[in-house]
């Protein structure tokens, strides 16, 4: 796990959603007899963190002049998605 808490929780909302609907075709994330619900969370911190690394890289992709600093400010203003928009 990363020592990074934001890193971890900022896009928790957008991890459990894609936890699951990967698990309506997989079927295995809630099954407690492949994951338990301890893996299940490490599943969706690494979602979470892959995320906030995506919003990361797209803030100083767009503007490269950003410091760190103002970077971290501007990825902080990016709400969690905690419901998809609909398809």
């Amino acid at each position: 796990m990363s020592t990074n808490k934001e890193r971890d929780t900022h896009f928790q909302g957008f991890a459990s959603l894609l936890c699951d609907e990967i698990d309506t075709v997989l079927h295995l994330l809630d099954n407690p007899y492949f994951v338990s619900s301890g893996m299940r969370l490490e599943v969706e911190t690494l979602i979470a963190q892959r995320a906030y690394d995506l919003a990361w890289h797209a803030v100083y992709w767009q503007t490269p002049d950003l410091t760190e600093q103002e970077a971290s400010k501007a990825l902080d203003a990016i709400p969690d998605l905690t419901e998809f928009p609909p398809s």
